[in-house]
């Protein structure tokens, strides 16, 4: 039997950040997970993400450099197939830089197994060589999202696709690839892939742009789009996949509604991710979940107040709510009352529509769009725009003038980098659109 105060279970992003913050207050912890600490994140999606996006620009920057010297561009293409064991060798790296920052407390101790609750202080954990009782005061639960739930395509089963899993392991370096559908995460890896000078093109099922990006700000979209055109990206659009298979040559051929087909030697593929919590066995402790996770407050908690599920498993989670949510669990550990003092300043809706895109040329929008705003609450809505001296990139503001009250803001390029979080803190926080625009004077002069 293993004791300890704080049980994480689940050995991702989320799981680390709790587990370190806790243990460097000195509190006995277990963390356990069903492989090496480092989960998705490290092994196959943020942080591959991150050296692959850093590898596709320097590897842009070179393309543009050398592209009319034939013998040194095709080393360069040549060079690619390096890329997926620079890759590895860094997340190695990476992962042993982990486990001894985790090692060195006297107060920790990793158990790899996968985790089962006996009752609401009891966990049990195995694995194929042991088995372990846990019992515990606290508990994370912090193991994302649990099972992939693939669209109902006709033929998936029989080919190989690319997923968010392992694109970015860069294993297969395809001449050409077709991304399935218009989303940030296609778009991202749109930036990634044409960069490396790989033939990209995207499928959509909507007739046009402002479809598809239904309350994006349209300057913000019409930013992106002139980027990747520049980078030969082409865009089908009405094409709504309903087939996949193999052709002779074993290229995949994707067929439409009608007759009509396009064929590509490689496709990438959004797999959705749901929660199950079958092997958790939560229920058998009165925890309830939804495909989409453990239900708990807006603070994370579950039906049991020792219990705690943060991250992509607990059901409130998204980009906006998964940092503050984890940040609000740890001030709850260690200051009294600091949810309450916190949460008082938030004036605004977490659900409010927001959208980034992490690239080359990174563009950001929450609230509403310039359109949308209009036709809410016609000419009373106004929008200020800061232009960058370096560059195309921006900043826009909408807000109302009978109340100046920001309603939506969004940002491209350079600008999106450097004011994102302050846009985000002016949004959320209900400013005056002329408190922003003072903020943004003085931050951009001081860049």
């Amino acid at each position: 039997m293993l004791d300890c105060e704080y049980l994480v279970i689940g050995a991702g992003q989320t799981g680390m950040t709790v587990a370190f913050e806790l243990l460097e207050r000195g509190k006995k912890l277990i963390l356990v997970d069903q492989n090496r600490i480092g989960g998705s994140y490290l092994f196959t999606k943020e942080f591959p993400k991150y050296l692959l996006q850093e590898y596709s620009i320097s590897f842009a920057r070179s393309l543009s450099i050398f592209k009319e010297h034939t013998p040194t561009y095709q080393a360069l293409i040549d060079y690619r197939h390096k890329i997926h064991r620079q890759i590895a060798k860094s997340i190695n790296q990476k992962s042993k830089e982990i486990e001894k920052k985790f090692h060195k407390f006297k107060n920790f101790q990793f158990v790899l197994g996968t985790a089962e609750f006996i009752s609401k202080s009891l966990v049990e954990v195995n694995s194929e060589s042991e088995r372990h009782l846990i019992n515990f005061k606290n508990c994370v639960i912090a193991t994302g999202q649990d099972q992939f739930v693939k669209p109902s395509i006709k033929g998936l089963e029989e080919i190989d696709f690319l997923y968010q899993d392992n694109c970015f392991l860069f294993e297969f370096i395809p001449s050409q690839i077709a991304l399935i559908g218009l989303s940030a995460e296609t778009l991202e890896i749109a930036s990634i892939y044409s960069n490396l000078g790989i033939k990209v093109d995207i499928i959509d099922k909507h007739k046009n742009l402002q479809e598809a990006f239904d309350g994006i700000d349209r300057s913000v979209i019409n930013f992106l789009f002139k980027k990747l055109f520049a980078k030969e990206v082409e865009l089908h659009l009405g094409f709504d996949v309903k087939e996949v298979k193999y052709n002779r040559k074993k290229e995949i051929v994707l067929k439409g509604e009608g007759q009509e087909t396009l064929t590509f030697p490689q496709i990438y593929l959004p797999i959705k991710e749901s929660f199950s919590g079958k092997n958790l066995a939560i229920s058998k402790i009165g925890i309830k979940s939804t495909k989409n996770g453990i239900l708990t407050d807006i603070y994370g908690k579950t039906s049991h107040s020792h219990i705690y599920a943060l991250g992509e498993c607990n059901d409130r989670s998204n980009q906006l709510t998964k940092q503050f949510i984890i940040q609000e669990y740890l001030r709850r550990q260690f200051e009294r009352n600091s949810l309450i003092k916190t949460i008082g300043k938030r004036k605004t809706s977490f659900s409010s529509l927001y959208f980034y895109v992490d690239a080359q040329n990174p563009v950001f929008s929450i609230g509403l769009s310039d359109d949308k705003a209009t036709h809410l609450y016609g000419n009373s809505i106004k929008n200020l725009i800061f232009h960058s001296d370096y560059s195309d990139g921006f900043v826009k503001i909408v807000y109302r003038d009978v109340n100046n009250k920001i309603l939506g803001v969004s940002a491209a390029g350079d600008l999106c980098t450097q004011t994102k979080n302050l846009l985000l803190e002016a949004f959320e926080e209900g400013w005056d659109y002329r408190d922003l625009y003072s903020k943004l004077q003085i931050y951009l002069k001081s860049v």
